[in-house]
Order: structure tokens, then sequence, then C-alpha cells
């Protein structure tokens, strides 16, 4: 089953993420991800346990794109979701 068939996953930390309408609840409060975040916490979500290689990130991420220096678009990226996260909730870095 894909990411995109399931309407609710529950990740843990207390996070729950809502694929159809785009909602990320940490402990019951929104966390207001930017889509291309969203998109990434959808796929490790997804990925639970597993490894997920860069290019997987890379082609879900930045299919169309081009990125100059891709090895630190997908650290920062990562870097800012984490810090989505663990920060306020509903409130951006």
């Amino acid at each position: 089953m894909s990411t995109s068939e399931l309407s609710l996953q529950v990740l843990p930390g207390g996070i729950a993420l809502d694929n159809r309408t785009g909602e990320v609840l940490k402990n019951g409060f929104k966390i207001n991800l930017p889509e291309q975040l969203f998109r990434l916490l959808a796929l490790l979500g997804a990925r639970v346990g597993d490894i997920v290689t860069r290019e997987e990130i890379r082609k879900s991420l930045w299919s169309d794109s081009f990125v100059n220096n891709f090895d630190d678009s997908i650290n920062t990226a990562v870097r800012r979701l984490r810090q989505y996260l663990e920060g306020a909730a509903g409130a951006p870095p």
C-alpha cells in the first residue's frame, strides 16, 4: 500500500500525518510544514524502520528540478524537518 493510499499515518513521537489534508499533528497540535518537508516526512513515515536512500529522497523531492548541491539540500531538508518537529507545535523554527 502506498503512502497516498493511507489517510492517516501515526508515527513515533506522537506525530500524526494526514496525507489527504496535508496536516501534521504532534501530540494533538498542528505543525505547519512546508510542502517539501511534508513530502519528506510522508516518505520517511511510510518506511519507518527501513533505509531510505538519498536517491529515493531526490526522486521524491526534486525529480523535476535541478539541484546544484544535492547532498547539502537533503541535509538542510532533514535538519529543517527536525527543527519543525522538535520545536513548538504550530510555530515555524
